[in-house]
Order: structure tokens, then sequence, then C-alpha cells
């Protein structure tokens, strides 16, 4: 099973270099890649989907600009020193997975703490796009 993820944006390879899955929650610009793990985690979990548990889970993204422009519109993550293979796409190991999925639990745990304050983005850019910018006096 490949899973792709249609932009229609820039897509720099950089974006899509990672080691462990902590970078994915720590680091803004690998926000492609973390949609592209959470769609495999979403897939690989979902009843429905049961069927092809033991089936491999590769990962790509086809970008329209890179189709317009050289022709190949698959952008392939790397992880570590991994070598990537450019027809099928980035095989995410059942590893992966449960490492991304305890990196998410740890992270919705945080989320869900009362015991740790809610606190406001220092980044105002964000807050243009933000639909309850009214709601926090942004």
């Amino acid at each position: 099973t490949t899973i792709y993820d249609y932009k229609t944006g820039k897509v720099d390879t950089k974006e899509l270099k990672f080691s462990d899955s902590k970078e994915l929650f720590e680091n803004e610009e690998l926000s492609k890649l973390f949609q592209l793990m959470m769609y495999a985690y979403l897939f690989r979990n979902d009843q429905t989907t049961q069927q092809f548990e033991k089936d491999s889970v590769t990962c790509a993204i086809v970008s329209f600009q890179a189709l317009n422009k050289s022709g190949n519109p698959n952008i392939i993550p790397t992880h570590g020193s991994k070598e990537k293979n450019e027809i099928d796409g980035f095989l995410i190991s059942d590893d992966m997975l449960f490492e991304f999925e305890n990196q998410l639990i740890n992270v919705l745990q945080q989320i869900t703490n009362c015991d740790i304050p809610f606190i406001q983005t220092e980044e105002y850019r964000n807050c243009g796009f933000c639909d309850y910018k009214n709601f926090c006096g942004r």
C-alpha cells in the first residue's frame, strides 16, 4: 500500500529528511512528513484496513510544481541513512509507526494535562490564519 499526499505548493526534499520520530513533533519544517506519518498511522490502525496489516506501507508526496518542471512528481522522504526507492516510495516500518505512536501519545497527554498551562503562540504570523483569533483577542 502506498500513501500519496498531493501538494500544489513547493516541496523541498530537506523537509522530508528525518532520523527519528521525535523530530516530527519538534521541527515545524517537517510538517509535511508529519502529515504522511499520521496518514500511515491512521491507515494501519483503521479497523476497516486491518486486512492490510501484513502489507508494507510506503509513502510519497506528489508535487504538482515538480510535475510541471521535471516530469517526475514524486518526492520521497528519507530516514537516516536508509536509501529511498524512487519507484515504490519510502517504506514505513512497524518500528517507525510504534515510535510515532509513542510520541503522539506523549503530545496528547501534555495537551490534556490540566497541570500544564495553555500558552498562546509567540509566533504572531500563525494567528493570521487562525479561526479563533477573535476569540483570543489577537
